[in-house]
């Protein structure tokens, strides 16, 4: 057999302590056998998470110390984007702390009350962003996936039968298709690269925009290039750029195949890119790697700010607050063109409120 070993050092050791199984059983008890409520210093495994987990190169940690704090046009930020156009070429490329701050900021712009978003799994802050919204995730897992004794090559498939039933009988709830690669919520199980494109024709063709959840795309590469029919002499990176090359958008958390320990993006080429870039990401703190040093007085400056200058049609309720309805409705007019102030709800990172965004 060929010894596999390892191609680098590890350089420094973080040590743990080591219980005892009865310690273990009380200390369970005590947390009411919930995982969360557990002290991280008491757990010598811990698999609650496989975010943030990997070890970083010395390299990345140099880089810590080199990254230049610039109000804006850092380098920094040009590096990066460079390296995720380098597999995923999108239009903007849109940094956040992490990947549910990049849903956050997907889903406040298109999910409203009512709305339906289907995905072969929705991760539980994907949900969460959704659910928070009014709208609901539906997952349309393939059968295969819901049974683990069962084995199927790509158990994270989608039913594609089941989306385009949904998108048939429900088109005018669903604002969007999402894809999660590999599917965590379903157990990690990896998507076939005939399903994602299966997904995202099925959603062009009833006019809906096709979102990946790529928090371990590399990882689900690797799978399409070992079981996937007509991949294997492929380069894992041709079939990366592939699985993205037919998706409108893509959340990343960089906790997890970026191997970071903060950090994500928001990546979109569509029309509500232009705004988002322009103006939310700016206003707090998601430009161009800004330091995030924000609070709720960032939406109550912009909010005062913003709401005086408005001079196109009133996309706010009686009570004050952003009305969905009433922009959609502007937006089928034609009342709101590139140049108008355009609004967006949207939240800070310690507070509610509302953003106004001069387009």
């Amino acid at each position: 057999m060929k010894t596999i070993i390892e191609p680098f050092r590890i350089k420094s050791v973080e040590q743990i302590r080591m219980t005892t199984r009865e310690e273990r059983e009380r200390l369970l008890a005590a947390a009411g056998y919930n995982l969360f409520k557990l002290h991280s210093d008491d757990v010598i495994i811990d698999l609650l998470t496989d975010s943030g987990t990997s070890a970083m190169s010395a390299a990345q940690w140099g880089a810590v110390m080199t990254g230049d704090e610039s109000y804006a046009g850092a380098p920094s930020f040009y590096r990066f984007e460079a390296a995720v156009k380098d597999l995923m070429d999108f239009a903007h490329i849109i940094p956040a702390h992490q990947g549910r701050a990049a849903e956050h900021l997907l889903f406040s712009l298109i999910a409203r009350k009512g709305d339906l978003i289907p995905s072969n799994t929705h991760f539980d802050t994907t949900r969460g962003n959704i659910e928070a919204m009014g709208a609901e995730a539906l997952d349309i897992p393939i059968a295969e996936g819901r049974v683990p004794s069962l084995y199927h090559p790509f158990k994270g498939n989608m039913d594609l039968a089941a989306l385009e039933r949904v998108l048939r009988e429900n088109g005018g709830q669903i604002p969007a298709v999402m894809m999660t690669i590999t599917n965590n919520a379903g157990g990690g199980q990896p998507v076939s690269l005939s399903n994602i494109r299966g997904a995202a024709a099925l959603a062009k063709a009833h006019g809906k925009p096709f979102y990946i959840d790529g928090c371990r795309f590399a990882e689900n590469a690797w799978f399409i290039k070992l079981r996937e029919e007509g991949q294997m002499d492929r380069p894992i990176k041709d079939i990366v750029r592939d699985c993205f090359a037919v998706a409108d958008g893509m959340t990343m958390s960089a906790k997890k195949d970026a191997f970071a320990n903060i950090g994500g993006w928001l990546a979109l080429n569509d029309g509500y890119a232009k705004f988002l870039v322009h103006g939310l990401s700016n206003l707090i703190g998601f430009y161009q790697l800004q330091p995030a040093t924000k609070d709720k007085a960032w939406n109550k400056i912009a909010e005062a700010h913003w709401k005086n200058r408005i001079k196109t049609p009133a996309v706010f309720d009686r009570l004050g607050k952003f009305s969905h309805a009433r922009w959609q409705l502007a937006l089928s007019r034609g009342s709101i063109r590139d140049g108008d102030i355009l609004t967006l709800r949207t939240y800070a990172a310690s507070g509610a409120g509302q953003v106004l965004v001069y387009g």
